[in-house]
């Protein structure tokens, strides 16, 4: 491995087999809701993975998102072209597949909710024309690879469990995919996308940044792609704290949601002002 910090991915990864091999979760709601919690962890750390492998050798690396994409039930090839090549070049501007522009003039709880589904609509929609481009023609066969894959392990499932297949992948699969789009909003909802340090929002609390792997330093993170999600925090201080507005700088992302975005008490933006030390 490239970093030791990265025996925390392995750890969760080994986690999420052993839950679904051996330790047997009761298949209904209880699946559905520990299964998505331990999917959209899967899905941070695919993010993570498509931005800069684990691994020093690239087989290992392959090796590992064909992993990551049964346990999430989603191509890795795929997330590097939807984030990587549209989000983080259009970030929440019209050209984003999941831009916040697409609830303008919807608020609060039915803006979070609709979100989503307008998303991924979008990102069906487009994504085709990307990958279809000359290229990205290793990567439209790496997705097509995985999303076979992923296809016959999850026929493997149904054919074993209709409901082990429902409760514990279809729903965690795609709950987790949206909850994922909803974090997403709120990390760049209200910002301003025509300037790269004004365009995501940081959620600094110290337990959702320990949970997932730092991707509450935003702007870090879109300022520096490909930098190890471990060295976020640094330099996000070192860099970017002093010159961040206030507006974008939050604790929890939970308060965020429930007493900030649903009563739509978004801060706003004031350009050019910045974050003072306390």
């Amino acid at each position: 491995m490239k970093y030791r910090e990265d025996i925390r991915t392995l750890f969760v990864v080994a986690f999420a087999i052993g839950l679904h091999v051996i330790a047997r979760v009761p298949l209904g709601w209880q699946s559905v809701l520990v299964f998505s919690l331990i999917n959209f962890l899967l899905l941070v750390i695919s993010h993570n993975q498509v931005h800069n492998g684990i691994f020093r050798r690239p087989a290992y690396n392959r090796l590992f998102e064909l992993v990551l994409s049964v346990l999430s039930l989603g191509s890795l090839a795929n997330m590097y072209g939807v984030h990587t090549l549209n989000h983080h070049l259009h970030a929440d501007s019209d050209e984003d597949w999941f831009s916040s522009n697409h609830v303008q003039g919807l608020t609060g709880l039915l803006a979070m909710l609709v979100f989503p589904f307008l998303a991924f609509y979008k990102t069906l929609r487009s994504r085709s024309q990307l990958f279809a481009e000359k290229r990205f023609k290793s990567i439209q066969t790496r997705k097509q690879r995985e999303g076979a894959i992923v296809f016959l392990f999850l026929l493997g499932v149904f054919i074993y469990s209709p409901q082990e297949a429902l409760f514990a992948w279809i729903l965690p699969g795609f709950l987790a995919k949206y909850l994922l789009a909803i974090v997403n909003l709120m990390q760049h909802v209200g910002c301003l996308p025509t300037v790269p340090l004004y365009s995501s929002r940081n959620f600094l609390g110290k337990a959702l940044n320990w949970l997932l792997f730092n991707n509450g330093y935003h702007t870090a993170h879109h300022a520096k792609p490909s930098l190890h999600w471990s060295k976020l925090p640094n330099y996000h201080y070192m860099h970017l704290h002093h010159k961040l507005p206030e507006s974008l700088i939050e604790k929890s992302l939970l308060a965020f949601v429930f007493f900030t975005y649903v009563p739509g008490k978004i801060k706003p933006l004031t350009y050019g002002a910045t974050k003072q030390e306390k």
